[in-house]
């Protein structure tokens, strides 16, 4: 997400949001800011998007 928001038009504005607004899901100014309860349950983390895989991925 970093590379993803580094060309935003609106990340300086972004980055402000993160310390006005109490978040705690989703990414920010390119950084994950959701907080995961603590648990000893391991939480599934989806990397991709469904149905979103480029071309090259999908042959495979």
């Amino acid at each position: 997400m970093a590379r993803v928001c580094a060309a935003c038009p609106v990340l300086a504005a972004c980055e402000v949001s993160t310390v006005l607004v109490p978040t705690t899901a989703g990414f920010w100014a390119g950084r994950d800011l959701t907080v995961w309860p603590e648990s000893s349950v391991p939480i599934a983390v989806q990397d991709a998007l469904p149905g979103l895989e480029l071309p090259e991925q999908a042959a495979a």
